[in-house]
């Protein structure tokens, strides 16, 4: 629904713009343009006084798409003669390149946006109010904000208020914050964008588990292999010939049976250059230096780590009976899961241009992963 406009063709209304404020935002950005100052006599303050300076803007223009803003806004409420309140929330002000419907916006900004602020966060992210712009005149995003007029969408909350929300969070689980990309706030926003388009599949499996906290553990294991499994695809060994030699090693294997089936080992055959799931797995282990280091998974038990994924992902995902017996459960399913989420997340980083370094400074100061990483380490050492 929406509030402040009647909208004849909502499905295909194009907007000039929008301004969304999630949860968790304003944490992330550990900013505050509220400032106090105190008289005390004794243990008893005598005076006070308070100041609001909205805290500096940061821009970042994303290629083809448009342009984002986030930005700082002061509210102050005055209950009564003896209760004022102050806060400060944060929003993003995007303005596309050329005016879009809501279903685009939602698709090309809103869910990118909250999957990077999830990312970030390490927790569920969701968009707490909307606010879209028509424009008026020609209807180009770029006129002037007098030529705009705004309209609420109104929607139920798949979660809990903003305010319940930030109960229980805690600021030293983030993976990183909006000072750790400062100063290449466009680079990297720019570069996450991109990497949707580019990643889509691996991204949408990953973020399934992060938006949905109360996942069955079983489930959480499957979406993060599929997560690296679609992403060692788009970005490592694709194949394990030349197209040309496995071509002529189908041809061969073909000619070596006879024509009954010749056709039936051209099929088994012709998926047959891509590379296994553990040859991945061990792949993606070794590539993943920071996290397999900071585990200390020892190089000759990659290949054993990796045929226990092999064999639960197989279980579960196809009730293989055969690897029941060999499929993790429990709190090595728990290990082994946390380690998967922690290598995505290194290589999301990177794709981001952190260096080793930097993500391994990330990973120190963060209490989720040094507590978990207490965990993996029994059950791979």
């Amino acid at each position: 629904a929406y509030a402040g406009a009647h909208l004849i063709d909502p499905r295909n209304t194009l907007f000039g713009g929008l301004r969304v404020e999630y949860s968790h935002l304003t944490a992330w950005t550990c900013m505050s343009g509220i400032s106090c100052e105190f008289g005390m006599e004794s243990r008893d303050i005598k005076q006070w006084s308070a100041t609001y300076t909205p805290s500096p803007e940061a821009s970042a223009q994303l290629p083809d798409l448009g342009n984002v803003t986030l930005c700082s806004i002061g509210q102050m409420s005055v209950d009564s003669a003896h209760q004022i309140a102050m806060s400060e929330v944060k929003r993003l002000i995007f303005r596309p390149v050329e005016p879009m419907t809501l279903e685009d916006l939602d698709r090309g900004f809103m869910y990118p946006m909250r999957n990077f602020l999830s990312f970030a966060a390490m927790s569920s992210v969701y968009p707490t109010s909307v606010y879209l712009s028509i424009p008026g005149g020609a209807g180009h995003a770029n006129e002037n904000d007098s030529d705009l007029t705004e309209v609420e969408v109104l929607f139920r909350l798949a979660r809990k208020t903003s305010t319940d929300v930030q109960k229980g969070f805690a600021l030293m689980d983030m993976l990183f914050y909006l000072q750790d990309v400062a100063d290449r706030f466009q680079e990297v926003l720019a570069k996450w964008f991109s990497m949707t388009k580019e990643l889509g599949t691996a991204l949408d499996a990953f973020f399934a588990v992060t938006q949905n906290p109360v996942l069955p553990l079983e489930h959480r294991f499957l979406n993060t292999v599929q997560a690296l499994e679609s992403y060692h695809r788009c970005r490592m060994n694709k194949q394990i010939f030349a197209n040309e030699e496995h071509a002529d090693l189908v041809r061969r294997c073909a000619c070596a049976v006879s024509d009954k089936y010749k056709e039936w080992v051209r099929n088994v055959l012709r998926h047959s250059n891509e590379p296994t799931l553990k040859h991945r797995i061990v792949e993606l282990m070794n590539e993943g230096t920071v996290t397999m280091s900071r585990i200390g998974v020892k190089p000759n038990r990659l290949k054993r780590q990796a045929q226990k994924v092999v064999d639960t992902r197989n279980y579960l995902a196809h009730r293989d009976v055969s690897r029941k017996k060999r499929a993790a459960k429990g709190k090595e399913l728990c290990a082994i899961t946390q380690l998967l989420t922690y290598l995505f997340r290194e290589f999301l980083l990177k794709e981001l241009s952190f260096s080793d370094d930097e993500i391994s400074e990330l990973f120190s100061r963060n209490q989720r992963f040094l507590f978990q990483t207490r965990q993996i380490r029994e059950y791979f050492n």
